[in-house]
């Protein structure tokens, strides 16, 4: 007789993640956005005892560091008693936010919840469950070695687990700890992979199953669309779905507007209005944080560029007519830098131009520059809880470009109702 289960994975929780970038921001719905964690992880715990899971597998950066009081252990704590009460098992491991020693303050776990050992690899059998899981956490906060390398084979006749928090051979944006290949988790014989680090869903493999389930909340406009976990339902000894669940209570999405053709910000708001009634209603209950990102062409780009301070603020305030919108920040999103720079009609545009274009190829020379700019330190740490990344090597790329955008917009000879000054004859 076939016997059909659910388990419930999810990862990345960073339970009250400070974002203390959110003061920067006038009129943002701080206490909101601060709370989306805790009210995202509240939403999982329903979800699972809703579905009835056998199961469920944390797989790590459950916090986002040290603790800053007991609030935080006893809000998880309260969490998991509520599947305790639910009978509901919780496997988790420790990530490189919530590393072994990372946290020194700690809690009493329930007694459904097993924590697997960041000292070697750790396995759990339940036959009353049919499902073994094998795991290990992160001692240090740079585990640098190929953890998996140790975890032990499949255990016969059981719906075999494997925990870990990696990025396998490397992912876009995120620290390579625990390096580990395809071939590593699939050689072990393991059913299912809870995977956790990647904080975007993502089914790597079907044969086994290998899957990042995203983290529960999105942070800043850099975790963009649904946020949540997977359902992960097996017969037998066989997975036969994944099912992703958006569980996030703020959703960060970046709202992009062509403005090619408008004459001056009005014609700019009249757009950027259409799309964020577009962004209210997919919104449903969630609060919707919007980067509008108003796509200019070289004839907009000079209205966008020196009309920003006036559009920001216009496109705020027009956002207060739809509920459950919050704009985080306008921004320009210019045209081909080249078009803009021959457009300038002399060598001036031409040469900027090609010098930074020449500074943004050498790594080596912008770090110089940034440096004795004082940009490498002190400026940047603004942008520590935000949407930057300090250790994105394409970030000075970046930074000298959108420099270089606002300059030669500023520099083209637009009139702001988006007529050529040349052409009309001044």
């Amino acid at each position: 007789m076939t016997s059909t289960r659910r388990l419930l994975h999810a990862a990345d929780l960073h339970l009250d993640s400070p974002l203390l970038g959110l003061s920067a921001y006038e009129n943002a719905p701080a206490e909101d956005i601060r709370g989306a964690t805790r009210r995202a992880f509240e939403a999982m715990v329903d979800l699972a005892i809703e579905e009835q899971v056998i199961a469920v597998l944390l797989a790590g950066d459950l916090f986002d560091g040290e603790w800053r009081d007991y609030s935080s252990g006893m809000f998880f704590v309260k969490g998991l008693r509520r599947l305790r009460e639910a009978d509901i098992p919780v496997f988790l491991l420790r990530g490189n936010h919530d590393a072994e020693s990372h946290i020194t303050r700690t809690l009493e776990l329930p007694s459904n919840t097993r924590e697997l050992s960041t000292a070697r690899p750790e396995s759990v059998h339940r036959e009353d469950l049919g499902i073994s899981v094998h795991g290990q956490g992160f001692a240090q906060r740079r585990v640098m070695e190929n953890l998996a390398a140790a975890y032990p084979e499949a255990a016969g006749g059981m719906f075999n687990i494997g925990m870990l928090h990696t990025a396998l051979d490397g992912a876009y944006g995120h620290d390579p700890y625990a390096p580990c290949t395809v071939s590593d988790l699939a050689g072990l014989g393991y059913q299912y992979w809870a995977l956790g680090h990647v904080h975007s869903h993502k089914v790597v493999e079907r044969e086994p199953h290998i899957v990042f389930p995203g983290n529960l909340q999105g942070r800043s406009v850099r975790e963009t669309g649904p946020k949540g976990c997977v359902i992960v339902e097996i017969t037998d000894t066989t997975v036969s779905s994944v099912r992703p669940v958006a569980l996030d209570v703020v959703r960060w999405t970046r709202v992009k507007v062509p403005i090619s053709g408008c004459r001056d910000r009005h014609d700019v708001c009249d757009r950027v209005g259409a799309a964020l009634r577009n962004a209210s209603e997919e919104a449903g209950e969630r609060l919707m944080a919007c980067r509008v990102e108003l796509e200019a062409d070289a004839a907009t780009q000079s209205l966008a560029w020196r009309e920003r301070d006036a559009l920001d603020a216009e496109i705020r305030s027009l956002s207060g007519d739809f509920d459950q919108v919050w704009v985080e920040k306008v921004r320009p999103v210019t045209a081909e830098r080249e078009v803009l720079a021959a457009s300038l009609g002399s060598a001036t545009g031409e040469a900027l131009h090609a010098a930074a274009t020449e500074l943004m190829n050498d790594p080596a020379r912008l770090r110089e520059v940034l440096t004795d700019a004082g940009l490498t330190t002190g400026v940047l740490q603004v942008f520590r809880d935000g949407e930057v990344d300090l250790h994105d090597p394409g970030l000075g790329r970046r930074l000298l470009g959108e420099a270089l955008d606002e300059l030669l917009a500023h520099l083209h000879p637009t009139r702001t109702d988006g007529t050529d000054q040349r052409k009309a004859g001044l």
